[in-house]
């Protein structure tokens, strides 16, 4: 497993054993917004922490519940989805607030759980418009 900050580097695992442990050390490197994706949380959903300037927040945005076909491609997808929201921001980080990145995460764990639902990764990703149909843009 990992911690991934968007649009930063990788945390390798061995560094912190718990996700308290490795937002701290995200945190102490200045990382503005790190996600524990869907995929290492399962139906669990994502796991956020948020630094917008002074304080910051963390949270968990729940997964949706399918039965599984294949995992994967969950992992790309949510982070392709979760990255497709932050690039339309123009700058991606500035300004962004914690309701806003649940809605965005929501998206991308609804992109995810998609994906899982369906055998193969490539194919098995959604297309917008399905993402559209189902009322889950952020």
């Amino acid at each position: 497993e990992t911690m991934a900050a968007i649009g930063e580097p990788v945390i390798p695992s061995g560094i912190a054993h718990t996700v308290e442990e490795a937002l701290n050390v995200a945190a102490s490197i200045g990382y503005p917004v790190i996600v524990r994706p869907a995929f290492t949380l399962g139906g669990a959903g994502v796991y956020y922490r948020l630094q917008n300037g002074g304080e910051a927040v963390t949270g968990t945005v729940p997964g949706f519940s399918v039965k599984i076909a294949d995992t994967n491609g969950a992992g790309d997808t949510f982070f392709g989805a979760a990255l497709r929201c932050l690039a339309k921001r123009g700058n991606p980080l500035e300004g962004l607030e914690k309701e806003e990145l649940e809605r965005i995460l929501r998206f991308a764990n609804k992109a995810a759980s998609l994906t899982v639902s369906r055998p193969g990764a490539l194919p098995a990703m959604p297309w917008l418009k399905e993402l559209e149909e189902e009322g889950i843009l952020p």
